[in-house]
């Protein structure tokens, strides 16, 4: 598994179709083939710019996604538990893609409950199929490392029993 975060792609969407994709193709380019290329598409952090209304208005994913499909990424990774829920219909446009999909938030400490994750899941099943939808937290939980982050491991495991119950 290779992962290559890159915020900029969902923050100027222009920028990621004129040549963003192109250059996450050259990051991947020469890599065998049993290589899991994963692109991450981040939306910021709020807990450390404190601008959690205004992270990334552009509300980039649906616009991307034929961009996602045609790229060299076998997994995108997306974030939708943090921010306002995306309508998933683009998912759709993801035909051979893997989809990691972020269901719980690194951006705060409120335990999203088992059946709030579980029915974001299901809404993101009917629109991409589940043996290409991989289960994550939005991004990583870094930005707590300083405090008391017991609330991660009651996140990632509410997140494993929603999987797990579908």
């Amino acid at each position: 598994w290779l992962q290559l975060d890159e915020p900029q792609l969902g923050f100027q969407p222009e920028m990621a179709l004129a040549y963003g994709f192109e250059a996450v193709d050259a990051c991947f380019a020469g890599l065998p083939t049993e290589v899991n290329r994963v692109l991450h598409i981040c939306r910021g952090y709020a807990p450390v710019d404190g601008d959690r209304e205004g992270r990334n208005p552009a509300r980039p994913y649906a616009r991307l996604a034929p961009a996602i499909e045609a790229s060299a990424a076998d997994v995108i990774s997306l974030e939708d538990a943090s921010e306002y829920h995306e309508d998933l219909g683009f998912l759709e446009q993801l035909a051979t893609t893997k989809v990691m999909f972020g269901a719980v938030s690194n951006l705060d400490t409120k335990v999203e409950p088992v059946e709030q994750i579980r029915e974001r899941l299901k809404t993101a099943l009917q629109h991409v199929d589940a043996e290409r939808l991989i289960v994550a937290p939005d991004c990583g939980f870094g930005t707590y490392r300083d405090e008391d982050a017991s609330f991660v491991w009651q996140k990632l495991a509410n997140m494993v029993a929603a999987a797990k119950s579908l």
